[in-house]
């Protein structure tokens, strides 16, 4: 909390309330008046390692400084003269409204904005942490992206974005696997049978991308070679439980330095075309 705080900040409501109400929010919430934040909850002093908000202010000065100048986000670089960051970032498409900062261990994290004006001449901002769910960030799921069969992402919205992907996953310290599925058996109820089933089976924000009539890929980010492991083989063991008579073979790879997405897919197609293993990992 503001040592200078203005008891009478929000006219009638006292201000221990006030107080209550954004500390139970898992979201951090800074409260600005005339640009300048007078009040942060309690999930913004343990996200920065601070009490109060003067503590911040002489430890990084203004919060917009804290903003990663990484081009996948917004940042400081992206405000125009004699605009504040709040105007800036409103002025962006929704979905572009996405910032990354550093907690006290050095840790990054991403979160999307919301500004809310309850009270005139105040804003309530909340940064919600999508670090876990970069790839939906990256990837609008929408009709024009999507496999009319299979609800999977299609293969040219894939590659667009490809390039995003590396970025994001580079900067925020995590890698990508890509596990490729082909199914020999090529009929469109079996296939649209198929997609459903991993993607009843796989988390939240793993990706699942319609490769070609055959083949799917499904994308993720992990931290680990092992974690990566653990993906490729109960998505293996999920299709051979739910699809026992049918071959459905699996090659996955997991980004090296210097890849690209379509070096990871390279990988992972040679791999199939040089054995007759139902899993593979390159």
């Amino acid at each position: 909390m503001s040592d200078s705080v203005d008891k009478n900040l929000f006219e009638d409501t006292p201000l221990k309330i006030i107080e209550s109400l954004i500390d139970i929010q898992k979201d951090l919430v800074f409260i600005y008046h005339d640009n300048e934040p007078v009040l942060f909850n309690k999930a913004s002093r343990n996200f920065f390692g601070l009490e109060t908000l003067e503590q911040f202010a002489r430890e990084y000065g203004k919060l917009e400084n804290r903003f990663m100048p990484h081009d996948f986000y917004f940042h400081a670089g992206k405000i125009e003269e004699q605009q504040s960051w709040l105007e800036a970032i409103e002025s962006t498409d929704e979905t572009d409204r996405i910032i990354s900062m550093l907690n006290h261990k050095i840790k990054p994290h991403a979160f999307s904005v919301t500004i809310e004006r309850p009270v005139d001449g105040y804003e309530l901002v909340f940064f919600h942490d999508i670090t876990t769910d970069l790839i939906k960030r990256i990837m609008t799921e929408n009709n024009t992206n999507l496999d009319t069969d299979t609800h999977a992402y299609n293969r040219n919205y894939f590659e667009h974005i490809s390039p995003r992907l590396i970025s994001a996953a580079t900067f925020n310290e995590k890698l990508i696997g890509i596990c490729l599925i082909e199914l020999e058996n090529d009929e469109k109820d079996f296939i649209e049978s198929v997609a459903a089933t991993i993607k009843c089976n796989i988390r939240h924000d793993d990706m699942l991308v319609r490769w070609s009539k055959n083949s799917f890929l499904l994308v993720f980010l992990v931290a680990s070679e092992e974690h990566a492991n653990l993906v490729g083989r109960k998505i293996v063991d999920t299709l051979c439980h739910c699809q026992p008579t049918q071959t459905i073979r699996t090659a996955m790879s997991l980004q090296r330095t210097e890849d690209t997405v379509s070096t990871i897919i390279q990988r992972c197609e040679n791999r199939l075309g040089e054995t007759n293993d139902t899993f593979s990992i390159v």
